[in-house]
Order: structure tokens, then C-alpha cells, then sequence
């Protein structure tokens, strides 16, 4: 299963990328008229939970093969990999919410402007979320080299 571990640089990219997107297009549908945009968010937040979880797969597995690579434990950053894995897990939940309530609203024909104005919001939340796992995982490579040549 080690291809999945390797496959985890790839994954993790696109959730980053098409969140802040995704947020992008939520604070740009607060001041437009049109639903396409806010149409256009809800299959990018599909996509992102999507790319979330495979991002998730394969970072379960690269922590998994991180930890049997490490022969001495003072040199594995064991508290920091799980607060990336829970701030991960923290942000695919919260995606999958975002996303439930944002086909909620667009079951009920109830998006109102200050449904809009919410929706931002969340998205900033997202936002942060997003960043603070992948400047934990930024960490995990540039500090500790996991997940490198220079780790195993």
C-alpha cells in the first residue's frame, strides 16, 4: 500500500486549491445576481470533499509508512502528524456540512442574500482550516523531511 502513501503530494494539492476557489466564488456570489455562481459553488464544495477524502486515504497511509520507516522515535514528529490528521479530519467534516447546508438551501430555493453573506463566512472558516492543515503538513516535509528521501 505504499503507493498510496507516495500518491499523497498529488491529493493533497487539490482540496487546497479548490477550497480557495470555492471560497472565492461563495464571496464573489455575495455581490452578483446570478445562481450560476452559487451553482458553480456547490459542485466545486462536491469536488473538494471528494478530493478531501482521497487526500485523507493517502495521508493515513503516508503516516502509516512513516512510522514504520522511523527506526528512532526522538526523530519522529509523531504529536505533529496527528495534528495535521486531526485538523484534516477536522476540515473533511466540515467541508461535508458546508456541503449539506449549501444543497439544503439550494433544495429549499432559500438563498437569500444573507444566506450569501453566511455562506462567505463559512467559506473564510474553511479557509482557515485548510491553512492551518496544510501549514502543519508544509512542516511535516520542509522541518522533519517526511515523506522524502531524506526521512527514510
Amino acid at each position: 500500500m505504499e503507493i498510496l502513501s507516495e500518491l499523497h503530494p498529488f491529493f493533497v494539492h487539490f482540496p487546497i486549491a479548490l477550497f480557495t476557489f470555492y471560497a472565492f466564488i461563495e464571496i464573489w456570489n455575495v455581490f452578483s445576481k446570478k445562481e450560476m455562481f452559487g451553482n458553480t459553488a456547490m459542485v466545486l464544495l462536491l469536488i473538494v470533499v471528494i478530493a478531501a477524502v482521497l487526500a485523507a486515504l493517502t495521508g493515513n497511509q503516508a503516516a502509516a509508512s512513516a512510522a514504520e520507516i522511523v527506526t528512532d522515535a526522538a526523530v519522529y514528529p509523531e504529536e505533529l502528524i496527528e495534528q495535521h490528521e486531526s485538523f484534516a479530519t477536522y476540515s473533511i467534516w466540515y467541508f461535508i456540512f458546508l456541503l449539506a447546508l449549501r444543497f439544503y438551501f439550494f433544495i429549499k430555493k432559500k438563498i437569500t442574500a444573507n444566506i450569501k453573506y453566511m455562506f462567505a463566512a463559512l467559506a473564510i472558516i474553511g479557509c482557515i482550516l485548510i491553512l492551518v492543515t496544510g501549514k502543519l503538513g508544509g512542516d511535516l516535509v520542509y522541518k522533519y523531511g517526511v515523506g522524502t528521501s531524506l526521512f527514510k
